[in-house]
């Protein structure tokens, strides 16, 4: 939901540290009148601290994308969004010291050739790949599958709906010292920002961190990388819906053979539980 909102957004003249910057702080605010509410929990001062620094990661993601967009076409800058599906897979593996199952090491190839051609590369022609628009991209890559590690390893006996305050109280701070927070005074909420910025922070601060921090901590940090993928397929289905976007039918090939490597490893662990019970 938030990719054809955020273009939306800037269809309409709003800059990417307005709209990046916002949504941070309406996702922020939503949080904390949550939390007051329903969700009182005592959380510790180094506790908080260690998962404000999980919202590092998530804000430098955020960041990075942003200039990978400026500077490459949205179909590749993606793609390079999307090597966190075996940057989070080395992560898990080396953190653990074990190998990666094969139904996550089958599921990687897939992953990869699903989000390149639902993402549309191979109906660009002829693209001229900058340097900092690749260095970027995978910068962003590295910080989202840091933001997924740590979110199924930090404070998991912290209530997930306190625990996305703090990982978003981080990430807010660390955007406003990379884009100072001028929306506030330049009347940019007034002239309609405000409109964009609520359900970009619903969708993308509110929601996503949450069930991040609620699901990774029982699938494990390779297992959501790979799940995550599910966010280039839903992107593609609401730019279709949302803005009357065209998709070819090879990138809905593209968005089958993505589903199908995200499925993969559940197929493969189901099949050898079959033939385990048969044995």
């Amino acid at each position: 939901m938030v990719a054809p909102i955020s273009k939306l957004a800037y269809g309409t003249g709003f800059t990417v540290q307005e709209v990046v910057g916002s949504q941070n702080y309406f996702g922020l605010a939503m949080l904390a009148i949550i939390n007051l509410l329903f969700f009182r929990y005592k959380v510790g001062l180094k506790v908080a601290l260690s998962l404000m620094g999980i919202g590092i990661t998530n804000a430098l993601t955020s960041v990075f994308y942003s200039q990978t967009v400026h500077a490459l076409p949205a179909a590749i800058a993606i793609v390079f969004l999307f090597q966190f599906t075996w940057v989070g897979i080395v992560i898990e593996a080396i953190a653990l010291k074990e190998r990666p199952s094969k139904g996550k090491l089958l599921s990687i190839p897939l992953l990869l050739a699903g989000t390149a051609i639902a993402g549309g590369i191979f109906e660009l022609g002829e693209v001229n790949i900058t340097f900092w628009g690749a260095f970027f991209g995978f910068l962003s890559a590295i910080t989202f599958s840091l933001f997924i590690f740590f979110s199924g390893r930090v404070a998991t006996d912290v209530p997930a709906i306190n625990r996305s305050l703090f990982i978003i109280l981080g990430s807010a701070i660390t955007v406003s010292l990379i884009f100072p927070p001028r929306f506030l005074v330049n009347g940019a909420i007034s002239d309609g920002l405000m409109l964009y910025a609520i359900p970009i922070a619903l969708f993308g601060i509110v929601i996503a961190p949450l069930f991040f921090a609620k699901g990774t901590p029982h699938t494990g940090s390779g297992l959501a990388s790979i799940l995550g993928s599910s966010e280039l397929p839903m992107a593609v289905l609401m730019a279709a819906i949302i803005l009357g976007e065209q998709v070819s039918p090879l990138r809905w090939f593209g968005i089958a053979v993505t589903l199908l490597g995200i499925s993969l490893p559940y197929l493969l662990s189901y099949r050898n539980r079959k033939l385990q019970t048969v044995q």
